[in-house]
């Protein structure tokens, strides 16, 4: 007798009780401004599942992130295993398509497509960061196209300062009566259950203040202005790098100042880099330093990106950059002839944190707090990096060798081989 064998359902998914409340609010339009590890791209996918699901045949629902590859990063994965027990066929990779049993049609892309989206007749939405997002993704492209077939949006994001979602969620807010148009919620990281008061903790003590009231408590009054808007712990921050001991030569960006004198330690990938340390030395000289980076590299080959201000200095008759050059050190200096001005260097290093394809080309270990605190704290004030925040040196340190290895041509003046020496 033949054993008839049946194929397993995927289970119910679970949602917390703030999920659950704005999951069965009736609203059409659903404005949720939360914390980091709420909990919000799983939400989306059961909320974007859900509607498709109700719609039927022939209707689309898209999940929007920033941009496609974070869109793909983000929520893949999980469609896939969220709509096994309903769809038909396979997962269509190049498109990020699903369609389902019924006819329906999930969809992941990303928001700088945003003339793509024009046109487009949407029966659900689910803007996933999109206070990342231009306002003219909603207002121009996406929301025309809800108004056709009287179809649903979910906005779901950490904040960015005082920006459009700011002003979308306070709409929202004077409007949030179950049965009416729209309706917003605030969640704090704690409040979505997936952090560990003992890892809320210690986030607050690692983060600057303002950062931490942004990304674990959802708060619109912190970090406005961050000079490395593209930078994201959850994607840069990671131990899977090259490991030191594998690679023969390092890079290295380095700040010139007495406390303190600061390095960037950095692999070069060919298409990006690796900041695998740093080292931060407190009422030192440049000679501390340089005897510094050679001890604990000994059998490295090391090339320095320092200050070009170091060909000026005096150090006891000589200059900082005849120090470096000494020969026990065995370092090569590469250096313009004046420094790159500090908007190239940001725009540098922005798109190796994120280009305009959604590629992340620079990744950051852990154990280099410096330069991640830099990354999540540094502000401006007056158009400039705030140098008194003393968030600045790693700044620079790193500013210099992403010019010298991956400048952008055509905005960058000091840069070519004529101003190297």
């Amino acid at each position: 007798m033949a054993t008839i064998t049946r194929q397993k359902q995927a289970p119910k998914p679970k949602l917390t009780g703030p999920q659950s409340r704005i999951f069965t609010d009736p609203a059409r339009y659903k404005v949720v401004i939360c914390g980091r590890r709420f909990g919000k791209t799983y939400l989306s996918l059961v909320w974007l599942i859900t509607r498709a699901l109700k719609g039927g045949n022939g209707t689309k629902h898209y999940y929007i992130g920033r941009d496609r590859g974070h869109a793909k990063r983000l929520a893949w994965d999980d469609l896939i295993k969220l709509t096994a027990p309903y769809r038909r066929g396979k997962p269509h990779g190049t498109d990020l398509a699903i369609r389902l049993k019924n006819g329906a049609i999930i969809q992941l892309i990303g928001a700088e497509n945003e003339d793509g989206l024009v046109g487009e007749t949407l029966h659900s939405v689910v803007l996933d960061e999109f206070a990342m997002m231009k306002p003219t993704v909603w207002f121009r492209s996406i929301e025309p196209t809800l108004g056709t077939t009287n179809g649903h949006a979910l906005f779901i994001s950490t904040p960015r300062g005082y920006n459009w979602a700011k002003e979308l969620f306070d709409q929202a807010k004077q409007d949030c009566f179950p049965w009416n148009e729209w309706s917003s919620y605030h969640y704090t990281s704690a409040q979505g259950t997936l952090l560990t008061a003992e890892k809320i903790k210690a986030a607050q003590m690692a983060n600057p203040p303002s950062l931490f009231k942004q990304e674990y408590l959802a708060s619109f009054e912190a970090v406005e202005g961050r000079v490395y808007s593209n930078f994201d712990r959850w994607e840069h921050i990671t131990s899977n790098v090259t490991q030191i001991g594998e690679i023969k030569d390092l890079h290295i960006g380095m700040d010139f100042n007495v406390d303190p004198m600061s390095a960037v330690v950095v692999h070069d990938t060919g298409t990006g880099v690796e900041i695998l340390d740093e080292i931060v030395l407190h009422d030192a000289d440049v000679r501390k330093l340089a005897d510094a980076i050679r001890e604990k590299y000994p059998n490295h080959n090391i090339t320095l990106y320092p200050d070009a201000s170091g060909k000026n200095r005096n150090h006891v008759g000589t200059t900082t950059f005849s120090i470096l050059k000494e020969a026990q050190y065995k370092f090569k200096l590469v250096h313009p002839n004046k420094n790159p001005a500090v908007i190239d260097r940001v725009h540098e290093v922005q798109r190796l944190l994120l280009n305009a394809d959604g590629e992340i080309n620079l990744r950051v270990h852990p154990r280099c707090q410096e330069m991640v605190k830099t990354f999540d704290g540094l502000t401006y004030k007056n158009n400039e990096p705030d140098k008194k925040s003393g968030l600045d040196h790693m700044h620079d340190a790193l500013g210099y060798l992403v010019h010298a290895l991956y400048p952008i041509k055509g905005i960058t003046k000091s840069y070519g081989a004529k101003g190297y020496q």
